[in-house]
């Protein structure tokens, strides 16, 4: 199970068959970026994980607690 964000939109992206090139178009994040965090060379900035979130139909959601309530 992905659990980065970059591993997230990677694996959406892989699913959907869709190249950086495909998700720069897309998206408007520009192509050389989406190579540099695909390749883990760079983070991407908030605002530009929004658009692609957006564009691959992704949500954000808290995780659930992993503690667990006394008896």
């Amino acid at each position: 199970m992905a659990c980065t964000i970059r591993e997230i939109i990677v694996a959406e992206a892989r699913r959907r068959g869709w190249s950086c090139y495909r998700l720069a178009r897309e998206s408007g994040v520009a192509e050389r970026t989406l190579q540099a965090f695909f390749a883990g060379e760079r983070d991407i900035a908030s605002d530009k994980a929004d658009k692609l979130f957006s564009t691959l139909d992704l949500e954000v959601r808290p995780a659930k607690s992993r503690v667990k309530a006394k008896d």
